[in-house]
C-alpha cells in the first residue's frame, strides 16, 4: 500500500510505502484530528501524542487522518512508530468521562447547526443574503469536525445520489479549509481567486481558466472555492442529517447505529 503525502507548495509530491510514512516539514499546531491528536513542536522534531486511546484505531485508518491534513506536514516523525506505542506508550485509557465529554461537544456542535438551519439563512433561496457566506462557514467548521469523529466512531462517510457515490470527508474538510483562510491555495483557478463562487440551479456560471463554476440542479445552491464545488443540500445539509441521525440528540451514537 502507498499513500500520496501532501507538501508544501513548490515541493514535489512523493509516495511512501505505508511502512515508511514520515513526516514533512512542520508549519502549524492545528486541530485537524477530531481531538485525536495535538502536535508539540520540541527543537528539531516534533512529536504527535495520542489523548486517546487508540485501540479502536487501525494503523491504516491513523494514516488517513494524516492525509486528510493537507494544510500542513509534519517534520522528523516515524509516524507508524509513534503508533505502535514506542513514544506513546503509558497513554492513560479510555473513560466514560472522556465519552462524555466528547458526546457534549458532538451534541453541542450539531445543535449549533440546527439553530443557524432554523433561522431558514441555509435555504437555496437565500443565497444572496450578507449573512449566508458567514452561516456555511460556521456550519463547515462543525461539520469538519463532526465527520472526523464520526468516521473514527465507525460511520460510513459516503453518500449515493443521482452524481454516484460521494465521500464527504473528500469535500467538507476541502471546503471549510478554503472558507477559513483567506489565503487558502484551494482556492486558485489558474491565475484567479475564486472564494465563495455562488450558482443557483441550472446556470451556467462563469468559465474561468477552463472551470465552469455551474450548477446543474436545478434546487440547488452550488459554492465554489476555487475549482472545488460543494453542495447546500447535496452535500453540507445531507452531512449534517447524517450526523444527527448517527449521534442522536445526546452526541453518543447507539450500539444498533454503529452496527
Amino acid at each position: 500500500m502507498c499513500i500520496r503525502w501532501p507538501l508544501h507548495s513548490g515541493e514535489r509530491q512523493m509516495k511512501l510505502p505505508a511502512d515508511e510514512v514520515r513526516a514533512k516539514a512542520y508549519r502549524k499546531v492545528p486541530d485537524e484530528f477530531g481531538g485525536l491528536f495535538r502536535i508539540i513542536p520540541l527543537s528539531d522534531a516534533t512529536f504527535v501524542e495520542a489523548k486517546e486511546s487508540l485501540s479502536r484505531l487501525t494503523e491504516e485508518e491513523i494514516i488517513d487522518a494524516f492525509v486528510w491534513t493537507n494544510d500542513c506536514t509534519f517534520r522528523g516523525v516515524d509516524v507508524l512508530s509513534l503508533l505502535r506505542g514506542e513514544k506513546i506508550a503509558g497513554n492513560p485509557p479510555r473513560t466514560h468521562r472522556d465519552d462524555w465529554d466528547e458526546a457534549g461537544q458532538i451534541a453541542g456542535s450539531l445543535s449549533e447547526v440546527r439553530q443557524i438551519a432554523d433561522t431558514g439563512i441555509l435555504r437555496p433561496d437565500r443565497y444572496r443574503d450578507p449573512l449566508f457566506r458567514s452561516a456555511i462557514t460556521s456550519v463547515l467548521i462543525h461539520l469538519k469536525d463532526l465527520l472526523y469523529k464520526a468516521r473514527v466512531a465507525g460511520m460510513p462517510t459516503t453518500i449515493s445520489d443521482e452524481r454516484g457515490d460521494t465521500n464527504l470527508l473528500d469535500v467538507i474538510p476541502s471546503a471549510r479549509d478554503a472558507a477559513c483562510h483567506v489565503t487558502s491555495k484551494k482556492v486558485q483557478v489558474g491565475p484567479s481567486r475564486v472564494r465563495y463562487g455562488i450558482s443557483r440551479g441550472p446556470d451556467a456560471g462563469a468559465m474561468i481558466d477552463g472551470v465552469q463554476l455551474g450548477c446543474p440542479f436545478p434546487d440547488e445552491v452550488a459554492v465554489f472555492f476555487g475549482p472545488n464545488r460543494v453542495y447546500l443540500n447535496r452535500d453540507i445539509l445531507t452531512a449534517y442529517h447524517h450526523l444527527r441521525d448517527y449521534y442522536g440528540d445526546d452526541g453518543l451514537a447507539s450500539d444498533s447505529t454503529k452496527a
